[in-house]
């Protein structure tokens, strides 16, 4: 009212309405990050919002359902929030908080600090996005817009050791398989895919050279007892002698160059396969 819209104006159907009192331009929420911020403006003081949504909005690359309800924690003298779409929750006076910092928006956004979001999501996430959240959140960047969205390794061991409950077991197994390096979530699920199937451990984000010391890539993934590596983009494959815009699919560099024979196989134009002997 105060901008100038009359008492009947929200009334009209060209507004979205993704939450009951919200009135909107933008038709997206098709993430649960999307759904979160268009629940902002009834989130309401000392409210947070906590497990799989704080993940989302503290830029893990989780994914959820579609239409996933968007987990609002309040305190314990409000009572949960019931609405349409949300998952209330409650939480005690003095429990930990942390307030993300979002490119779009200028002021914070008050959610659960990211060890207690993955505490709350351990319950009903599914094991690999656990994981996935994991290494998003101990992978150091420098070009992260929130540089303190970041958990140490050994902050994640202390926490898991300590964490009892609903969900205590699962954390502790998804912090023994989460690594610092992953940088992506298909990363992760690769390497998860390899432990899975009884494969040794792959080592992420290896710079491969020849005998000669020449560079021939960097790769996502590498079995080094194997000899084996993979990578899930051709961005960052580089072969000497080639151009690097593509690999074909029975590519086979001079045996001199890495004192054994290579072969490639492309499998599809966003994932390359190699294996050396």
């Amino acid at each position: 009212m105060r901008r100038g819209y009359g008492p009947g104006v929200f009334a009209h159907r060209r507004w979205n309405r993704p939450f009951c009192g919200v009135r909107s331009k933008e038709t997206g929420g098709a993430t649960l990050r999307d759904r979160a911020l268009q629940y902002l403006p009834r989130l309401r003081p000392g409210e947070l919002f906590s497990h799989a949504t704080a993940l989302a909005l503290l830029g893990c690359p989780i994914r959820m359902p579609r239409g996933a309800a968007v987990d609002v924690s309040s305190p314990q003298e409000m009572g949960r929030v019931r609405c349409a779409g949300v998952l209330g929750h409650r939480h005690a006076v003095g429990a930990p908080e942390y307030e993300c910092a979002l490119p779009e928006y200028d002021e914070r956004i008050p959610v659960v600090s990211p060890l207690l979001a993955v505490q709350q999501a351990a319950g009903r996430l599914p094991f690999p996005e656990l994981v996935v959240a994991l290494d998003y959140l101990l992978r150091p960047d420098s070009k992260r817009y929130d540089p303190y969205a970041q958990v140490r390794p050994d902050e994640l061991a202390r926490f898991a050791a300590e964490t009892t409950g609903r969900g205590g077991v699962r954390l502790r197994v998804a912090a023994a398989l989460a690594r610092v390096g992953a940088e992506s979530r298909m990363e992760t699920l690769l390497r998860l895919g390899a432990v899975r199937v009884g494969l040794p451990e792959m080592r992420i984000q290896l710079d491969l050279r020849d005998a000669r010391g020449d560079r021939i890539g960097r790769f996502d993934a590498a079995d080094l007892g194997r000899a084996a590596s993979t990578n899930t983009t051709e961005s960052s494959i580089s072969i000497p002698g080639r151009s690097g815009e593509g690999i074909p699919r029975s590519t086979r560099p001079p045996a001199t160059r890495g004192g054994g024979s290579w072969s490639s196989t492309a499998r599809t134009s966003r994932r390359a396969c190699f294996r050396w002997g």
